[in-house]
Parts: C-alpha cells; sequence; structure tokens
C-alpha cells in the first residue's frame, strides 16, 4: 500500500499538532498564574512586589519559549532560582536546545549514561551549573542541577534516559 507511509506521517503530523497545542495551553496557563500572582504582590503595601515581577517576568517569559521542544525533568524549574544567582546561562542553553544549535559546541557526553549529555554552567557564582539533555524525538528531556548533586543526578540520568510511558 503506497498510502502506509503518508499515513503514517499523517499521524506523526497530529500527534505533535496535539503536543504543540498542550504546550500552548501549558505557557497560558503559567501567563495567567504569573499575572495573578504579580497582581497579589503588587497590591501589598510596598513597591517591592511590583520590582519583584518586573524582575522575574522576563525570566519566566525567557523560560516560556523554550517549551515546545523542552521538557524539564526533576526539579529543574526551581532549581535555577534556588541555587544560581545569575540564570541567564541556563536560558540560553535551553534556547539552543531548542533551535537546534550544534550540541557538540557546548556539551560534552555524560560517562556511562547513554544518550545524555553534559555542559557545565556559570551559576553567578561559579562555574558549578550542570545542565543534562537527552533527545527524544524531537524534543529534549532537560535536567538543570548543580555540580553538589552530580551523584544523585547521575542515579536519575539512568532512569530518565528510557522511553516515557509505554504509548509510543
Amino acid at each position: 500500500m503506497s498510502g502506509g507511509c503518508a499515513d503514517d506521517a499523517l499521524a506523526r503530523v497530529e500527534e505533535l499538532e496535539r503536543e504543540l497545542e498542550g504546550a500552548r495551553e501549558e505557557i497560558e496557563a503559567l501567563r495567567r498564574a504569573l499575572d495573578e500572582a504579580g497582581a497579589r504582590t503588587t497590591s501589598g503595601p510596598s513597591g517591592g512586589g511590583e520590582r519583584l515581577q518586573r524582575r522575574l517576568r522576563p525570566e519566566v517569559e525567557a523560560f516560556l519559549e523554550s517549551l515546545p521542544r523542552i521538557e524539564l525533568v526533576g526539579d529543574s524549574f526551581l532549581t535555577p532560582f534556588g541555587d544560581y544567582r545569575e540564570r541567564g546561562a541556563v536560558y540560553r542553553l535551553r534556547g539552543e536546545l531548542q533551535a537546534g544549535v550544534e550540541l557538540h559546541r557546548r556539551f560534552k557526553p555524560v560517562r556511562g549514561r547513554d544518550g545524555w549529555w553534559e555542559c557545565h554552567v556559570a551559576t553567578g557564582q561559579d562555574d558549578s551549573g550542570r545542565i543534562y539533555a537527552y533527545r527524544a524525538g524531537d524534543r529534549w528531556r532537560v535536567l538543570v542541577s548543580i555540580e553538589e548533586a552530580l551523584k544523585r543526578d547521575l542515579e536519575r540520568l539512568a532512569g530518565l534516559g528510557r522511553p516515557s510511558g509505554g504509548g509510543g
């Protein structure tokens, strides 16, 4: 049957469109949550909440832009806020993964973890930040971490490199 390849391609396109729509809905929900949090913090007696919102908004927006092809795993969303004084390098690297920039430019293979790549990244204090990336189809699984968590991260990567949840 000559239509088999076309049917497979059409099914894949429909699957990707569903994933993209899900990502768009997630982005919109996060934007609404950010707006609601901003409204709560700016309604307080001091202007500190407004300054915080102005500072965080570009970071959250930068994060949201990377969603369509980036799957953050573990506590990758919160780690930069708690362990990184400067988060620009994290956002730039996720943006490069999103854009398809050649991985070998900055990343090196993780020894003993097939398919995982590692990049050292500045935290604003030193070079102890770590970004791990794994190609999963058209997306990247990304773990943002720090050097001190290396042992835990290597254990975690072993399970995260497998195909997710059984549905293909």
